[in-house]
């Protein structure tokens, strides 16, 4: 997948998810950033279970907390595409962007 790709996808899911709640995209912003802050909690949850510092209860095996890790990955990517979408914000510039400030950087 690539940018264009992610960012029709955010287009649609923009379109699909205002129409739905029957929300202009401006009042759907908050709650799209509420849902991202969600999203990157569960990222951490799994993350815990993998690194074994989690309760006994929720910990599972290595190759089902990947799995779950990985799934967490995508559902925070896709949310933030879509709140920058919200925003108007080109995600592909952005980060074209912060890689070339970030390489730019001198840690001598």
């Amino acid at each position: 997948m690539d940018f264009d790709e992610l960012n029709d996808f955010a287009d649609w899911e923009s379109r699909r998810l205002a129409d739905y709640y029957k929300k202009t995209n401006e009042e759907m912003v908050f709650p799209t950033a509420i849902k991202l802050s969600e999203e990157v909690g569960e990222l951490m949850d799994e993350v815990l279970k993998h690194s074994g510092i989690q309760r006994k209860e929720k910990m599972e095996s290595k190759d089902v907390a990947i799995g779950k890790i990985a799934e967490e990955f995508a559902d925070v990517v896709l949310v933030a595409t879509l709140l920058a979408k919200r925003l108007g914000v080109d995600v592909a510039h952005a980060i074209e962007a912060k890689i070339d400030k970030v390489r730019a950087r001198r840690y001598d």
